[in-house]
């Protein structure tokens, strides 16, 4: 059985999911997003750190059974994130089966591009929440600027919302490029039409410009180097629920 690529793990995460969760973040990722917090994770092999495993599955479910108590009393449990974990989708599955086998939620934090029937066929059954990242709507855009076509994460969150599952658009703040009023506009278009109700906006974190320095490539100079106000980023979540609003109410 082929070993599971980890590049760091976090316990005690409150913010990938519900209740106290322990984050379990893989190697590789299809997309190239320019303000990735995790671009290490975009390399197909891992760089040499402390933090890089390969995990066998049993030997990764001993570590996360750790923390069950915390997830029983919190209501948390297991993210999988990335990179893209449901890149991984075959060699989870036993993994997440076992977890549960031992009543330990599971949730998945992806960029929305991955195969589908995998999955469906490897981790459905064994999945309780989505956290599905909505970046750029517009197919050609998306394609320079990530380095995927949208209409693949499009047609997946599609299918996710006829699954029965939890899901949770998560849309991050990125100035330029997100925060568009175009691309607001089509994000809140998508929302309403799949009738998506759950959402966040993740705040703009300029950190990822240390770490692709340290890799030796340039951050995009169109990207600010330090975080946005709060008066800022309430603007934009301002002008994202007023979107949104207006759709639901003229859908009715």
């Amino acid at each position: 059985m082929s070993q599971i690529p980890v590049f760091d793990i976090a316990r005690g995460s409150s913010s990938d999911g519900p209740g106290i969760r322990t984050v379990i973040f893989l190697q590789g990722c299809p997309l190239r997003c320019p303000w990735c917090h995790n671009p290490e994770s975009q390399l197909s092999e891992p760089l040499t750190s402390s933090k890089n495993h390969l995990f066998e599955s049993e030997e990764l479910l001993t570590l996360l059974l750790r923390d069950k108590p915390y997830y029983q009393v919190s209501g948390g449990g297991v993210t999988f994130s990335g990179g893209e974990p449901l890149g991984h989708a075959a060699i989870l599955g036993p993994l997440c089966k076992s977890l549960g086998e031992h009543d330990i939620p599971v949730a998945f934090d992806t960029s929305g591009y991955f195969n589908y029937n995998d999955f469906k066929q490897y981790l459905h059954t064994f999945t309780d929440t989505v956290l599905f990242d909505l970046k750029i709507i517009d197919e050609e855009l998306s394609q320079r600027v990530l380095g995927v076509n949208s209409r693949s994460i499009i047609s997946n969150l599609e299918k996710l919302c006829g699954s029965g599952l939890d899901i949770t658009v998560r849309i991050p703040i990125i100035p330029g490029f997100t925060t568009t009023d175009t691309n607001l506009a089509a994000v809140a278009d998508l929302m309403t039409r799949l009738q998506i109700e759950q959402y966040n906006m993740l705040s703009y974190n300029p950190s990822f410009v240390q770490k692709l320095t340290q890799l030796g490539r340039s951050p995009d100079p169109s990207l600010p180097d330090a975080p946005l106000s709060l008066t800022q980023e309430n603007e934009i979540r301002k002008r994202f629920a007023g979107l949104l609003k207006n759709r639901i109410r003229d859908s009715f």
